[in-house]
């Protein structure tokens, strides 16, 4: 993986987790959605066909509505609103195992890191916290009043691991 890619899965990780739990939610909302839909479709399709009357014969299709509805459900037929369901669900788990996996590899790089390292990266580069904001958060966490440079050169040292990680 390129140095560039890296920067940006890391710049980018708090809106991927975010958007990752908001697309797992819609997963499990289209899902019950589905479900209720397979539940009623049969009652759906006999008690709401519109039925066309007439003595007049009709070439290949069996002559009752409902053995027609039946035929139709027997064969795994599906009205459009169950298939507009179904590729909702098809979108939104492509969308969630790319989006996943760029979560598994920010996480698995952070945690190849050793606490301080981690602390700044996530804190710096992820959460885009400024260097005055950083130096004060550091102060308080860990007790050690230290200088921006300082912090440069450990957050450079983090970055070069994390790119040897991801290689």
């Amino acid at each position: 993986m390129q140095n560039a890619t890296v920067d940006k899965l890391l710049a980018e990780h708090r809106g991927n987790v975010g958007r990752c739990l908001h697309v797992e939610a819609e997963i499990v909302r289209l899902k019950g959605e589905l479900k209720a839909a397979m539940q009623n479709l049969a009652l759906d399709m006999s008690t709401a066909h519109n039925y066309e009357l007439s003595d007049m014969p009709r070439g290949g299709q069996v002559g009752q509505p409902t053995e027609r509805i039946a035929l139709k459900l027997a064969s795994g037929w599906k009205p459009d609103y169950i298939e507009k369901i179904e590729q909702e669900i098809a979108v939104y788990e492509a969308e969630h195992t790319v989006r996943n996996l760029n979560r598994m590899f920010v996480e698995s790089w952070l945690s190849g890191l050793p606490e301080r390292e981690r602390w700044l990266i996530e804190t710096q580069v992820i959460d885009g916290v400024f260097w005055n904001d950083v130096l004060i958060r550091y102060r308080q966490k860990f007790g050690i009043d230290v200088g921006k440079k300082t912090l440069q050169r450990v957050k450079a040292k983090a970055m070069n691991r994390i790119y040897e990680m991801a290689k």
